[in-house]
């Protein structure tokens, strides 16, 4: 059974993919589990 995420975390990327990029590496780095990423 998966648990429902507990944090939503939006991501605005319109033209950025350096910015993306690191984005998503620090918050895969977290250690909180329970997320969702919007992007």
């Amino acid at each position: 059974m998966t648990a429902e995420p507990r944090v939503a975390v939006v991501v605005r990327t319109k033209d950025r993919p350096k910015f993306l990029d690191r984005a998503l590496r620090n918050i895969t780095s977290q250690t909180l589990r329970e997320w969702e990423c919007i992007e």
